[in-house]
């Protein structure tokens, strides 16, 4: 699940991208708390409709279902390991809902010309 983990400068993780529907879904774990999910989709666009925004937000799940199985992983193995100072993140460890997420960049793209002339 885990693609990279960057212990020089950031300590940021990335994990492996999801490939679904024709859509590459690119997840970084920020040391700060926060992660960045980016929805690749130059080769099929989300449509701004009812069933884009559906295809849109059940990935967004998957990315969720994928964060809590990671931090459950980690909490078990801490658990297991006797890293008791942990326990307080086993009690507070469970990732928001993707529905109350931030979208903090959007690109609309548009179909550019495939040939010019003149």
């Amino acid at each position: 699940m885990i693609k990279s983990k960057d212990s020089d400068s950031n300590h940021d993780i990335v994990l492996q991208p999801i490939e679904v529907d024709n859509l590459m879904v690119k997840t970084t774990v920020h040391n700060t708390s926060t992660v960045s999910v980016i929805v690749v989709c130059t080769v099929n666009p989300l449509p701004i409709d009812m069933f884009g925004l559906l295809k849109l937000t059940s990935n967004l799940a998957r990315v969720e279902d994928r964060l809590q199985i990671i931090i459950d992983e980690y909490n078990t193995s801490s658990v297991q390991s006797g890293r008791q100072k942990y326990l307080f993140l086993i009690r507070n460890s469970n990732m928001p809902n993707h529905m109350s997420w931030t979208v903090k960049m959007w690109h609309f793209g548009r179909d550019a010309l495939t040939r010019y002339s003149g």
